[in-house]
């Protein structure tokens, strides 16, 4: 499913009002690495949603 950072991430953006170029640069990344792995993290759980895994 995804990890806990990446709940974190999906939280801080998605819910909080965050910025991915101000996490980016808190964790030493690009805000697109970023972008990418909130992505994959939210397609992993639509689909748990989706298997009924959740």
């Amino acid at each position: 499913m995804i990890t806990a950072q990446e709940a974190d991430l999906i939280s801080r953006t998605r819910v909080g009002d965050e910025l991915l170029i101000d996490i980016a640069a808190t964790l030493a990344t690009s805000p697109d690495a970023l972008r990418m792995r909130r992505k994959r993290a939210e397609a992993r759980l639509a689909a748990a949603i989706t298997d009924g895994d959740l």
